[in-house]
C-alpha cells in the first residue's frame, strides 16, 4: 500500500512539473502582421470549369489568445484587406475592333476561429481553421476598347437596373502557419457557401509573409 501511495504521489508529482513547464512555453497572446498574394476564383453555375480567376494582394493581423495554460489552443480573430482583379483581352483578329473587360473588387474580412500551435526554439507552426465573413466595398467591371475608349462601366455592388452584387459573404477557412523566429510563412483555402451574385461562388488561396511577435 505505501508502494503504491509512493507511485500515486511521484505521477501526480510528475504530471504537476510537466504542467509547469508547458505554462512556461506557452505564449498567453501572440499578434501575426502579414501580406498576402490572394488567387481569387469565382465558379459561374455548376460547372467548376466555367469560372474567373482573380489575382490579387492583401495585408492584415491576427490575434491569437490562449485557451489554457498546459495546451496550445488559441482563439484567433484577425481583420484583412484584399484587393484583385482580372482583365480579360478578346480574341479579335484586327486591333481596331479588339476590346477588353476588367474585372476588380476590393474588401474586407474577419477570420474567426481555433488554431494549435507547436513551438521549440525559433521553429513552431500553427494549424488553424474556422469561419470567415468578408465584406465587400467595391468593385468595377469595365470595357473598353484598344484605344482606351471606355464603352461600359459599373460597380456591380450599386447596380439599379440588375440584382447587385451581395456585399456580405460567409464561408469556412483552414490552412497553415510556420514560424521562424519573428517570421512567418502561411497557407490558407477559403470556400464561401453563400453566393457573391445568382448562380457566382467563391473561393480563394491566400499565401501570406509577415512577422510574428
Amino acid at each position: 500500500m505505501k508502494a503504491i501511495n509512493t507511485l500515486f504521489i511521484a505521477a501526480a508529482a510528475t504530471m504537476l512539473f510537466s504542467a509547469n513547464v508547458d505554462a512556461q512555453n506557452i505564449k498567453r497572446s501572440l499578434t501575426d502582421i502579414h501580406a498576402s498574394y490572394n488567387y481569387f476564383n469565382l465558379t459561374i453555375g455548376d460547372d467548376e470549369n466555367n469560372n474567373l480567376e482573380m489575382h490579387g494582394a492583401g495585408a492584415g493581423f491576427t490575434e491569437s489568445v490562449s485557451l489554457s495554460r498546459v495546451t496550445p489552443v488559441y482563439f484567433d480573430l484577425g481583420a484583412d484587406f484584399q484587393y484583385v482583379f482580372h482583365q480579360k483581352k478578346t480574341n479579335a483578329v484586327e486591333l481596331t475592333t479588339s476590346t477588353k473587360r476588367y474585372y476588380s473588387m476590393y474588401s474586407v474580412k474577419v477570420p474567426v476561429g481555433l488554431s494549435y500551435r507547436y513551438a521549440e526554439d525559433d521553429f513552431g507552426f500553427s494549424l488553424f481553421g474556422g469561419g470567415v465573413g468578408m465584406y465587400h466595398i467595391g468593385g468595377e467591371i469595365k470595357e473598353s476598347k484598344y484605344d482606351g475608349t471606355v464603352l461600359y462601366k459599373e460597380d456591380p455592388f450599386k447596380r439599379t437596373t440588375d440584382a447587385a452584387w451581395n456585399r456580405y459573404q460567409f464561408g469556412v477557412q483552414g490552412g497553415v502557419r510556420i514560424y521562424f523566429g519573428g517570421f512567418l510563412i502561411s497557407a490558407a483555402y477559403e470556400y464561401y457557401p453563400t453566393e457573391l451574385a445568382t448562380g457566382l461562388k467563391q473561393s480563394q488561396v491566400v499565401l501570406g509573409v509577415g512577422f510574428s511577435f
